[in-house]
């Protein structure tokens, strides 16, 4: 089939379901991108850099409870997603039983282990440091950890609104709860100050977001409720066995992100951790871009995996590739002639360091550029042996930042990452081009079966 054709298709049945989810991901990326460019200055001025810097590091706790669900939540939505495009609605149903009681299950089983752990002296110390009272601190992070475990079921309920077609109103719900968990934070920092508060009206938004959403979805639909059961059970264990792999990207995304910046504090201090935040929050934009085309193809790619159509998820897999690779380079172009612009308005008084936003400028193109491959991989459940090269290296980032850091400085950071995502993204391109060349396989053998 030509590309032409390939395009025709894309277009005629697909372009209103793409256009309303790159509609609802640029909703998303704009409430990331002004949460964070808000968030930041607010922080600074009511807390001040070390205080602000610690923060960040007791922040990071909670984000690994979202390996707590091993990847079910996703494999679970894929699966919903496709038992819906053969019309097993059934089936489609029972994935999304099992996931909720796996994942609940689990998450108060974590949730329980953190808390033990956390309340231990020496646990208490370091992440209070001079900035916190420890026993605030403890209670900030249950809240935190609270917010998180709704998140994922924030995200589960979305997997139904894309399996009753509705995948753009889904993921409106889901960016609207992470708007008002950070606009209620800061409100609560503004008014009050401690940390305590802050961590609650975080979790007090995602509550109300996941409330409203859940109503909702009761109008559209009845049929996806819990009921425990011993199939449930078995169905959960099948999901994990396949999520298993998932587990490895959140983990290597926290080892990428709150890893590197517990290596900045550890080795540089808190106000090196403040600096090189403000800098990678700003690039990430980059990234943030392509993650409006690449999530919003993601269910379609999952559908036309399910029915063999090669050439169909071939092309939106070119396409994305395109429009990414050349959106982010043009947006990175802007901020590079706008920088000190953008940081003086933005930030204020802030010394910005030349050479490693540069080079992180660059690290976000490779990180875009190689979602766009590695989408496919998640969309399709061929993940398992990308995650084995994605978590090493981003463990690899770590060790070179580390390494480095003493000798160059945070600069080390930047060459650890760009190595990292470079390495991703060849990876990605050809495990990618694997998977719809053995679709193509398989379509093959399936019609010569059907001919004899």
């Amino acid at each position: 089939m030509s590309t032409n054709r390939i395009l025709q298709l894309t277009s005629n049945r697909y372009v209103l379901k793409i256009l309303s989810g790159v509609g609802a991901n640029t909703y998303g990326q704009l409430v990331t991108l002004l949460t964070q460019l808000i968030s930041v200055p607010i922080f600074l001025s009511n807390w001040g850099v070390e205080i602000y810097g610690q923060w960040l590091i007791i922040s990071t706790i909670p984000a690994y409870l979202m390996l707590s669900d091993f990847g079910v939540g996703t494999v679970a939505k894929n699966k919903m997603v496709m038992h819906a495009a053969n019309n097993e609605e059934c089936e489609s149903r029972k994935v999304y039983n099992a996931a909720a009681i796996f994942t609940g299950l689990l998450s108060c089983l974590l949730l329980v282990s953190v808390i033990v752990v956390i309340s231990t002296d020496v646990a208490k110390e370091f992440l209070a440091g001079d900035s916190f009272d420890e026993n605030d601190v403890v209670i900030a992070i249950v809240f935190l950890l609270l917010q998180v475990i709704v998140g994922m079921f924030t995200n589960l309920k979305s997997a139904v609104y894309t399996v009753c077609r509705r995948y753009a109103e889904g993921m409106v719900f889901v960016h609207t709860a992470r708007l008002f968990e950070v606009f209620l934070s800061l409100a609560a920092l503004i008014l009050y100050g401690d940390i305590v508060s802050v961590a609650l009206a975080g979790f007090s938004g995602r509550v109300l977001i996941y409330s409203i959403m859940s109503i909702r979805l009761f109008w559209l639909t009845q049929t996806y409720y819990l009921y425990p059961s011993l199939s449930a059970f078995q169905s959960a264990l099948s999901l994990l066995k396949l999520g298993g792999a998932f587990i490895i990207f959140p983990m290597g995304l926290a080892i990428s992100i709150q890893g590197m910046t517990l290596v900045v504090g550890s080795i540089l201090g808190a106000a090196a951790v403040a600096q090189f935040n403000a800098i990678r929050t700003l690039t990430r934009v980059l990234v943030q871009i392509g993650s409006i085309v690449n999530h919003s193809l993601w269910p379609e790619i999952t559908v036309a995996f399910q029915q063999n159509n090669q050439e169909l998820l071939r092309g939106l897999w070119k396409n994305s590739l395109f429009f990414v690779a050349v959106s982010s380079s043009l947006a990175s172009l802007f901020l590079s002639i706008f920088s000190e612009e953008i940081f003086s308005m933005w930030l204020g008084e802030f010394e910005l360091d030349g050479a490693l936003y540069g080079l992180m400028l660059f690290v976000a193109i490779m990180s875009a550029s190689a979602q766009s491959s590695w989408i496919v991989l998640m969309a399709t459940n061929n993940h398992a042996k990308f995650a084995i090269y994605y978590i090493l290296t981003s463990i690899l980032s770590v060790i070179i930042a580390a390494t480095l850091m003493p000798i160059i400085g945070v600069i080390s950071a930047g060459i650890g990452l760009l190595l990292s995502e470079i390495m991703v993204l060849v990876v990605s391109w050809k495990m990618s081009n694997q998977v719809m060349d053995s679709l193509g396989q398989r379509r093959n053998v399936s019609d010569r079966l059907n001919v004899s």
